[in-house]
């Protein structure tokens, strides 16, 4: 993360459920569960083991700068947002190592892909982790002209698409997303793949 993090200006989910909740209501406390291990204890444990110190941002820059750390290191100050593990329900990609890309949340407000971090810290499991520059990945991707809404058993790869059904506000939802491999990511010179060992984040070599 070092290479990475110096160009710029929630533990493993519980196989248990509550039986008496429905699929989307478990699907949902899983995935708030593994949000919480990813930015209270998988982040912190990653920024140490690399050396960064580290401060959560307030609840404004959260909310609407779409970064959760703000992590320094000689002299350099980066927005890190953190991004727990995704899966994609379609069948058809379960072989594949694929990464959530946000474009417009739900509510139609600019996604995180937008927002004013400098560093997406996107962990793949709770030991493996993708770090690449907002921006860049931004470039690199087409904008979205015209999407094509799906649900999430059938949602398509490498293009831009949206949800189906509602919000949890009840609104239809009107979130931009895709699913890339991450091998997509890996090809940009502003990512890096690192692996937990021995208790402490080491960056793949190149």
């Amino acid at each position: 993360m070092d290479n990475l993090l110096s160009q710029g200006s929630k533990a493993k989910p519980s196989a248990c459920s509550n039986s008496l909740q429905s699929p989307s209501q478990e699907r949902l406390a899983h995935s708030l569960q593994t949000g919480n291990k990813a930015e209270l204890e998988w982040a912190p444990h990653f920024f140490r083991s690399l050396h960064w110190s580290f401060k959560p941002s307030t609840s404004y820059e959260n909310a609407f700068g779409h970064f959760d750390f703000i992590a320094t290191k000689n002299n350099r100050k980066l927005n890190v947002e953190v991004k727990a593990p995704k899966v994609c329900r379609n069948a058809r990609y379960s072989h594949l190592s694929l990464v959530l890309s946000e474009y417009t949340g739900i509510t139609g407000k600019p996604g995180w892909l937008r927002g004013e971090a400098d560093v997406i810290l996107q962990f793949l499991s709770e030991d493996t982790a993708l770090a690449y520059r907002r921006d860049s990945m931004l470039h690199k991707f087409s904008s979205p002209s015209e999407i094509e809404r799906f649900t999430p058993y059938n949602a398509p790869l490498s293009q831009w698409f949206g949800r189906t059904g509602l919000s949890r506000t009840g609104k239809p939802n009107q979130d931009i997303i895709r699913w890339d491999e991450l091998s997509f990511y890996l090809n940009s010179p502003h990512s890096s793949l690192y692996f937990l060992s021995n208790n402490q984040w080491k960056k793949q070599a190149n």
